[in-house]
């Protein structure tokens, strides 16, 4: 399936160098989009590995995630590439930005700096990504599902706290009951089921309430941004 992305806010996916963006880069768009995954498996009660802690293998396990974006001894599930990419630098974005909020310990604006040649800067305008399963049994529309989500609930790629990574997803509204069916099956599995008892609570904060009921998930209707109020951020004087 092929999904057509739109940036409402500037989006960083980072490059080959550090501190550069010289295109969308596929690896940017996977790290958030597994993040999310985490997010919405363990809100459900279901095992996702914390890899700064522990790192799943082939040999010893694997966590509900790994499973499908890989691990050691395991490739993952599907392939995203970007096959068309509009999108170019935005001249929007000054090279320091601060926060309009102080810093309590320091007593200044938080600060974040940007490459100052125009090529590496942040990317607006849209874009094109393909998934493809490598899985006869996973479906692709499970993370064109989780894609609807980001743009509907969040951002992607990284520094969403200064606004970025706003999407749009263009042409029709991506269906996410192929995700919601994955997320199911998870809640349905006795040791997910065991997971969720102990941590309920926990859960029912953890995603929108378009995403969970009583005990076991029913659908995914989610609504659009309209209500969401992004963090503001100013050019540096």
């Amino acid at each position: 399936m092929e999904i057509n992305i739109k940036t409402l806010t500037p989006l960083w996916t980072g490059g080959v160098e550090a501190g550069k963006c010289d295109r969308i880069h596929e690896t940017g768009i996977l790290g958030s989009v597994r993040w999310w995954m985490e997010v919405l498996v363990r809100g459900m009660g279901g095992n996702a590995c914390d890899p700064t802690e522990q790192k799943c293998s082939y040999k010893t396990g694997l966590c509900e995630v790994c499973k499908i974006f890989g691990a050691e001894g395991q490739k993952r599930r599907f392939r995203l590439e970007v096959v068309q990419d509009n999108t170019e630098p935005d001249t929007a974005v000054t090279s320091t930005l601060q926060a309009e909020r102080s810093n309590t310990k320091q007593g200044k604006p938080p600060t974040w700096y940007f490459p100052k040649d125009l090529k590496d800067k942040p990317r607006s305008k849209t874009f094109t990504i393909r998934i493809q399963s490598l899985d006869p049994k996973f479906k692709p529309e499970v993370i064109g599902g989780l894609i609807q989500f980001i743009a509907d609930w969040s951002a992607l790629g990284a520094r969403p706290q200064m606004g970025f990574g706003v999407i749009q997803v263009e042409g029709s509204h991506i269906n996410t009951q192929a995700l919601c069916d994955w997320l199911k099956e998870l809640n349905e599995t006795p040791r997910s089921r065991s997971r969720a008892t102990r941590t309920a609570s926990a859960s029912a904060d953890s995603v929108p309430s378009s995403l969970r009921s009583s005990s076991r998930v029913r659908t995914l209707d989610l609504p659009t941004r309209s209500s969401r109020q992004l963090p503001t951020t100013r050019s540096s004087s």
